[in-house]
């Protein structure tokens, strides 16, 4: 077991999702020793990289699968879940969905595709000050959180960006 994998394991941190600034707060030295650690625990197979500057451990350092609606929110923090992912996360449309499609309030468009865990895409939303988490719920899977749309706001997000006459 790497360095890395023992402090957080010890910290129980095996389970979340965290960052480099994060990393830079449990890992004490230079950043190139922190550089080292964290290559040499991908290289390993013990930590795995969602997008640069983001990292998972690995699924045996776990104790249980990490929900596809809280990757989303790690790779844009601050998002929401919604579209055709949040209603048929609900049961409004019997249809399998492939992509973890969510709400952003940044301005430019983003697609994510990790080989383990699928494909993530982010959309802008222009709303309102104050009334960008309208009708989001906070949804609990065991011990992880995320934010998930209730079907009448991913309903109006969706007609939404596809511009659709009413």
């Amino acid at each position: 077991m790497q360095t890395l994998t023992r402090q957080l394991t010890a910290l129980e941190l095996a389970n979340r999702v965290f960052t480099d600034t994060q990393l830079e707060r449990v890992i004490e030295g230079s950043r190139q020793r922190r550089y080292h650690l964290v290559n040499r625990a991908i290289k390993a197979g013990e930590l795995l990289r969602l997008c640069r500057g983001s990292y998972l451990p690995a699924e045996p350092f776990r104790d249980y699968p990490i929900h596809p609606f809280v990757l989303a929110q790690a790779f844009v923090p601050g998002s929401y879940v919604s579209y055709e992912t949040a209603l048929a996360h609900h049961g409004w449309i019997p249809e399998a969905v492939y992509t973890t499609a969510s709400v952003t309030p940044e301005r430019k468009s983003r697609e994510y595709e990790h080989r383990s865990f699928g494909h993530f895409s982010f959309h802008p939303m222009a709303t309102q000050p104050g009334y960008f988490l309208e009708r989001v719920d906070r949804e609990q899977s065991g011990e992880q959180s995320m934010l998930v749309a209730k079907p009448f706001r991913a309903l109006m997000d969706l007609v939404c960006v596809r511009k659709a006459e009413w």
